[in-house]
């Protein structure tokens, strides 16, 4: 008898698609493209080993590129302007031109579709890429950006900023303001984050207040995005009232995850 049920158990593992071995985290992630939330209707990205794996085809089309695909030896190539990226099914390595690019994890083909680690499009068409746990959500941005000094922490999203020869102050938008049980806990988290260091700014459409600081969003060298992480924390509440909507409605899928992990302002039950 044990003899048999061990014999079946083999025989059901045998069965078991490769993909679905690697494939730990059934939860799919949202995935948003300079503020707007992806559809994928054939296949949905997955986890593999803790990283996003995403349809190349769709991400990569959705940022101007012309996709080829070779049955053959498995491999798809995409073009966008004057840069060629080619990737192998399987293989740990990709190609941008001449340049070689290490991929965490190897693509997939599933159904037909070729799926690629996230970051895969971050090194390959110079895209920032951004996770919340919490939220389990996906930010790629593409718009222009612009690498400045951090020098000095005034707030909890202010902060100074230093580009060449010239100084300025800049606020981290999304919301009105820090919740007042807040504020400390903010602020001592972007001075983790942010003392002595450098950071990416993207601006929206409305690029200062009426107090002359910069509006923007930022992310850090590693392409977090520190106003995203502002509600995964559970600090402030989006403000969907305001001029600069781009990311509004990522913002609002990582604020729902901190309201569902009731961190930060919503770890009492008064919030709402």
């Amino acid at each position: 008898m044990r003899k048999w049920i061990i014999g079946v158990s083999l025989v059901l593992m045998c069965l078991i698609p490769v993909s679905s071995a690697f494939a730990l985290d059934t939860l799919t992630p949202y995935v948003f493209l300079d503020g707007k939330k992806m559809v994928f209707k054939d296949q949905k990205p997955i986890i593999v080993q803790g990283r996003s794996l995403v349809p190349l085809r769709v991400i990569f089309e959705a940022l101007g590129a012309k996709i080829k695909w070779d049955d053959l030896t498995k491999t798809v190539t995409a073009t966008k302007d004057q840069t060629i990226i080619t990737y192998k099914i399987g293989e740990l390595i990709g190609k941008r031109n001449n340049e070689l690019i290490n991929i965490p994890v190897s693509g997939q083909l599933i159904q037909g579709t070729t799926l690629i680690p996230l970051r895969f499009v971050s090194e390959a068409l110079g895209c920032i890429v951004s996770w919340d746990e919490n939220s389990r959500t996906i930010s790629i941005s593409s718009k222009t950006k612009t690498l400045v000094d951090v020098t000095n922490i005034l707030d909890g999203n202010i902060v100074e900023i230093k580009g060449g020869e010239n100084t300025d102050k800049l606020v981290l938008i999304g919301f009105d303001q820090l919740d007042g049980g807040q504020a400390a806990a903010a602020t001592d988290w972007l001075a983790g984050q942010l003392t002595n260091a450098k950071i990416w700014i993207e601006p929206d459409v409305q690029q200062r207040n009426k107090q002359g600081y910069l509006l923007a969003y930022v992310y850090k060298e590693d392409g977090t995005m520190l106003n995203s992480q502002i509600f995964a924390k559970g600090f402030a509440k989006v403000s969907m009232e305001a001029v600069n909507q781009r990311w509004n409605e990522l913002l609002s899928y990582v604020q729902n995850g901190a309201k569902n992990a009731k961190v930060g302002l919503w770890s009492t039950p008064t919030q709402s």
